[in-house]
């Protein structure tokens, strides 16, 4: 009997022990893969962790791009829309100062007359006052009636240069030779305003436009002129003009920056350089900057 109990308490350890082993290789097993599938799902979690930053990034990167772009394009549009408007003012007042020469000079006498100064007769206020001259070889008589004519436009250039801090000053030139300029300054012995392309140019096309940039023979500063001929019984009586220094106007465009970075420039319709960063308004070497 005793030895068939110990023949049987050997088999029942035998099977709890494997039934033991079986549990705690099962465990391990289970440990190991859980192990496993944790540091995996890790890993996936990492992964894609570094991915979704790296698209925000992309997507944010490209979105502030975006609306960097639209920034840019609002601003130019902007600026273009400021200088279009300042051009359109000063056409606008060139066409009215026309009309008013028009009157003049159909109507002599329809307007009080003031006095005429030539260069060598600076008056007490130059600023309220214009200055005429006339080339040499130019009888006096020939611009006596246009000069007594055109001293009525002092009355009107006034008020209009006092509201208007774009504009530099008046000119009126007629076929004869005669150069009014407003405000009074000295002008050249040699000057003739007949050889001026802002003259010429309205001459050769009989309508009003503006000129190419030119450096002033008085102001000797770089500038664009708008310019319209005036006629009497439909011969030239004379030339009206408003000069634009671009120096205003070149450092509002030098301004139009966005984080400090690009260019801007002003053009014409025939897409010619007026104005861009680092010219020089004053001068004569104005076309090498």
């Amino acid at each position: 009997m005793l030895m068939k109990f110990l023949f049987h308490g050997n088999i029942r350890a035998r099977i709890l022990k494997a039934l033991l082993g079986v549990s705690c290789l099962s465990l391990i097993t289970f440990a190991v893969i859980s192990l496993d599938g944790m540091r995996r799902l890790g890993d996936f979690a990492v992964k894609s962790s570094t991915d979704l930053g790296r698209e925000t990034c992309r997507i944010s990167k490209s979105a502030l791009e975006t609306l960097a772009q639209d920034g840019l394009l609002r601003i130019t549009i902007d600026r273009a829309n400021l200088c279009n408007a300042e051009f359109q003012e000063i056409e606008a007042t060139v066409n009215v100062l026309a009309d008013i020469a028009d009157k003049l000079w159909n109507n002599p006498g329809a307007f009080p007359r003031n006095r005429s100064y030539s260069v060598a007769e600076k008056p007490e206020a130059p600023n309220l006052i214009s200055v005429y001259q006339y080339p040499k070889g130019v009888d006096f008589s020939r611009i006596r009636a246009d000069l007594d004519i055109s001293s009525s436009m002092d009355t009107f250039f006034k008020p209009i240069r006092a509201n208007n801090p774009n504009i530099s000053d008046f000119n009126i030139g007629t076929p004869d030779g005669l150069f009014r300029r407003f405000p009074w300054g000295p002008v050249s012995a040699d000057y003739d305003v007949r050889k001026r392309d802002w003259f010429k140019r309205a001459v050769d096309t009989g309508r009003a436009g503006w000129s190419d940039p030119y450096i002033g023979a008085i102001a000797k500063n770089l500038r664009i002129n708008y310019s319209k001929p005036v006629y009497r019984n439909k011969k030239l009586a004379a030339v009206v003009a408003i000069n634009v220094p671009l120096q205003t106007i070149n450092e509002r465009i030098i301004s139009t920056r966005l984080n400090n970075m690009g260019t801007a420039v002003l053009v014409d319709r025939d897409r010619k350089i007026i104005a861009r960063e680092g010219m020089s308004t004053n001068g004569e070497n104005w076309r090498s900057n």
